[in-house]
């Protein structure tokens, strides 16, 4: 199951992508940020995966998280943390 969310999250590898996360309560939501993914790798003790958008810095979503395909963006839940983690190709007309 981890290595079909890390194909999942691959997709976005030198894409353009906007990303929100949500409360899944829906009072508390960050800023939209749009952002080129640079590459995917498992974090040090194997508990989220790291989107890295430059050499230092990623978002990091756990592996616990579970993932599903709304429209055109693949949102993950971690019920944990009630958060969800929204991601969105951004296409160029």
């Amino acid at each position: 199951m981890e290595s079909d969310k890390k194909n999942s999250l691959s997709m976005f590898i030198h894409e353009d992508v906007e990303i929100a996360i949500i409360d899944t309560d829906g009072e508390d939501q960050a800023p939209l940020l749009t952002k080129r993914i640079e590459r995917i790798e498992n974090c040090p003790d194997h508990t989220h995966f790291r989107m890295y958008v430059n050499h230092l810095q990623f978002l990091a979503i756990p592996m616990e998280a579970r993932f599903e395909w709304k429209n055109d963006r693949l949102i993950a839940t971690d019920e944990n943390s009630q958060l969800q983690y929204c991601i969105r190709k951004i296409t160029n007309n």
